[in-house]
């Protein structure tokens, strides 16, 4: 049944939504959208910043037995120079790659959760003496 009214002799349909009905419905589900989508993005950012740092835990838990068994450090892969590092000579600067992974008894060396890239190693010329450099996302 159309339900219609009369307004100074104008038929007018009242069943149905209106355009204004649906570009305020539209507006105020792209608001909480785009809300949702700030805080999820920040909880992303936290949560790789988590496995950054656990990945490099991890890291340094394997460089220190494999210096208190050999009492060196094992070299970085892809080594690409040397460098100075808050006033540390560091003469063999490279990554974190497959190889060192597997000096250190890991299945596979971490990568940046984000970038997909090898962290960056670096030791010093007696090789008791190791940095590990990333870069996090959010002030921690």
């Amino acid at each position: 049944m159309k339900a219609n009214n009369q307004y100074q002799g104008i038929q007018v349909d009242t069943r149905g939504i209106t355009l204004w009905g649906l570009v305020v419905t539209i507006s105020i589900i792209m608001f909480f959208s785009i809300i949702v989508f700030v805080l999820s993005q920040s909880f992303i950012s936290h949560s790789r910043d988590a496995f950054r740092t656990t990945a490099v835990k991890t890291l340094e838990t394997g460089l220190d037995f494999y210096l208190a068994k050999n009492g060196i450090l094992p070299e970085p892969d892809d080594v690409v120079g040397n460098n100075s590092f808050h006033g540390k000579n560091m003469s063999m600067v490279g990554t974190i790659g497959n190889n060192l992974a597997k000096d250190l008894q890991m299945l596979e060396a971490p990568l940046d959760p984000r970038a997909h890239v090898p962290y960056w190693y670096a030791i010093d010329s007696e090789k008791r003496f190791y940095q590990i450099a990333l870069t996090f996302e959010q002030d921690t």
